[in-house]
């Protein structure tokens, strides 16, 4: 009988030891497949944060785009004297002469929550053929930055000549941020 239960224990130590093993062993494979899943979590995480990054690296130079054809309708401070030189050198390709007799700011307003505007007029006065005057005033309004062409009086200089003196007052915003 002692073989008889030297047997059956060794059988049963040899069960236990394979359980055992079996257990080990399913655990090491969900172990493995854990350490899996997450390498692929954190692939899938670097991959959408990498999409979320170009897509906001796009946006961003989107309106970085926008902002600068925003900011180039307006005049700046520091344009003021070249826009004058501008205009001055579109009044000599137009063949007319000009003369700004008057240049205003107006009172600052507010434009959403970043910026400021304030208006200035420049008061001019042409003189030449009214096909040259109008070929001039084409020419600026043409140009990138608004321009508000707020009065516009044309007077006949002679009876006997074609030229004509004009007063204009051309009004733009400078962008203050």
């Amino acid at each position: 009988m002692k073989t008889k239960t030297n047997i059956s224990f060794l059988i049963s130590l040899c069960l236990f030891i394979a359980a055992i093993g079996l257990v080990v062993y399913v655990l090491y494979q969900i172990e493995i497949r854990t350490n899996l899943i997450k390498t692929h979590y954190a692939e899938d995480t670097q991959s959408l944060n990498l999409n979320s990054a170009a897509k906001l690296k796009k946006e961003q130079e989107s309106l970085l785009q926008k902002e600068k054809i925003f900011k180039k309708t307006f005049l700046s401070q520091d344009e003021i004297i070249p826009f004058i030189g501008n205009l001055e050198a579109i009044a000599s390709e137009s063949t007319i002469k000009i003369e700004i007799t008057k240049v205003e700011k107006g009172t600052e307003e507010t434009v959403g929550s970043s910026y400021k505007i304030q208006p200035i007029s420049f008061y001019v006065s042409l003189d030449g053929e009214l096909k040259n005057t109008i070929s001039f005033i084409q020419k600026i309004t043409d140009q990138e930055k608004i321009l508000e062409l707020k009065e516009f009086k044309v007077y006949k200089i002679s009876d006997a000549s074609n030229m004509y003196n004009t007063r204009i007052i051309l009004t733009g915003n400078i962008l203050i941020i």
